[in-house]
C-alpha cells in the first residue's frame, strides 16, 4: 500500500497540470455535495426549530372528495374555529404577501407576512430585541416585527432600531421587535423579512369579498399538553358543522378540514409560498400549466383582485378567488 501511494505521488508530481485539475475537480465536487446536502437537510430532514414542535399542527381545507387537503382556511372559518376550539393552547394564522419597501435606499420588493397577534407565541419564537405583537394590535395598529437579517442588512444592526419607522406599500410601520431568522421550510427559500398585523386583509380585495369564505390563511395550532392529533381530528366534524350552520352562504361552507403535524410536513405543503416573490410571482408550489388555467378563469371573471390572488396561491387559488374547484369564478 505504501509503495502504491509513493507511485501515485510520483505520477502526480510528473503531471502538475493533471494534478491541479484533479484537485480542483475534487474541491468543486465536495463543495457542491456539501451545499446540496445542507439544502436538503434544511428543506426535508431537519425538524422546524420551534418550541415543542411536536405539539404544533397545521390546518388545511379542501373538497369533501379530495384525498389530500392543501387549501388554507378562510377568515370566517378561522375565527369560528379559534373561538370554538378547546384543544389548543393557541390558535394563530399568517397571510403571506409581497410588499414594496421604501425609505431605505431604492424601492425593493421584500417578503412580508400579515399575522395574528399571538402568532409568535403559538410558534414559540422569542424576540432577540424588543417584543412581538400585543392582542390589541391585531386589527388596527401599524407595527412591525423584523427578522435579524433585515435588522442587520437593511438597518445596519442599529441598536436604536426599535421605534424606527419603515414604509411598506406606502404605509409607515413602527418596528417593535427583532426576531431570529425563520427557518427555510417555514418561510420558503427566499426567506421573510417583515411581519405586520391585520391578518384578515388581502391587498386588492374588499373586506366583504374576503369574508365570503376566501381561503388564504395558513393556520397553526399548539395542542394542549397531553392531547394528540387524533383528538384534534375527532373534534373537527363538530367545528365544520358549526361553521356550515353559521355560514350557509359562504363559498367554503361545504369544504372539509384536516390537521397534520408540522414536523412531518414537506416544504411544498407546510411552508408558505416564498413571500419575497409575492404577489408578483407564481407560487413555488404551482406548475405553469395550473397557474395559467387559474389566471384564465379568474381574470376573465373579475380581473385585478382575483388575478392577484391566483398569482399568490397558484393551484390553491380557486377558493381564494371566490370559486369552488368545480366551477369558474362567479
Amino acid at each position: 500500500m505504501i509503495t502504491d501511494l509513493r507511485f501515485a505521488l510520483r505520477q502526480l508530481v510528473k503531471s502538475p497540470g493533471f494534478t491541479i485539475l484533479a484537485v480542483l475537480t475534487l474541491t468543486l465536487g465536495i463543495g457542491l455535495n456539501t451545499a446540496i446536502f445542507s439544502l436538503i437537510n434544511d428543506l426535508f430532514l431537519r425538524s422546524l426549530p420551534f418550541k415543542d414542535v411536536g405539539r404544533l399542527v397545521q390546518f388545511h381545507s379542501g373538497e369533501k372528495t379530495a384525498t389530500q387537503l392543501e387549501w388554507p382556511l378562510s377568515a370566517p372559518r378561522f375565527q369560528l374555529y379559534r373561538e370554538g376550539q378547546k384543544l389548543f393552547d393557541g390558535f394563530a394564522a399568517d397571510n403571506g404577501v409581497g410588499a414594496t419597501l421604501t425609505g431605505l435606499g431604492e424601492p425593493v420588493q421584500i417578503g412580508a407576512f400579515r399575522v395574528t397577534a399571538n402568532y409568535f407565541d403559538v410558534l414559540g419564537v422569542q424576540p432577540i430585541r424588543g417584543r412581538t405583537f400585543l392582542p390589541n394590535e391585531e386589527e388596527g395598529a401599524d407595527v412591525a416585527v423584523v427578522s435579524e437579517h433585515f435588522w442587520k442588512s437593511r438597518l445596519g444592526g442599529d441598536p436604536q432600531a426599535l421605534g424606527r419607522s419603515i414604509t411598506l406599500d406606502g404605509i409607515a410601520y413602527t418596528i417593535v421587535g427583532v426576531i431570529p431568522n425563520m427557518p427555510v421550510p417555514w418561510v420558503g427559500p427566499n426567506g421573510n423579512e417583515v411581519w405586520v398585523t391585520k391578518p384578515f386583509v388581502i391587498p386588492g380585495f374588499s373586506h366583504e369579498r374576503m369574508m365570503r369564505g376566501t381561503a388564504f390563511l395558513r393556520t397553526v395550532g399548539r395542542l394542549k399538553p397531553g392531547l394528540t392529533i387524533e383528538q384534534a381530528r375527532a373534534a373537527l366534524p363538530a367545528l365544520e358543522q358549526s361553521y356550515r350552520a353559521a355560514n350557509p352562504g359562504k363559498i367554503d361552507a361545504d369544504l372539509k378540514t384536516d390537521v397534520v403535524h408540522c414536523r412531518k410536513k414537506q416544504p411544498a405543503n407546510c411552508a408558505r409560498r416564498s413571500p419575497s416573490s409575492l404577489p408578483r410571482s407564481p407560487s413555488s408550489c404551482s406548475s405553469p400549466a395550473a397557474t395559467s388555467r387559474i389566471f384564465s378563469s379568474c381574470a376573465s371573471a373579475d380581473g385585478g383582485a382575483r388575478l392577484r390572488c391566483a398569482w399568490r396561491l397558484g393551484p390553491r387559488a380557486p377558493a381564494c378567488c371566490g370559486c369552488s374547484s368545480s366551477k369558474a369564478c362567479s
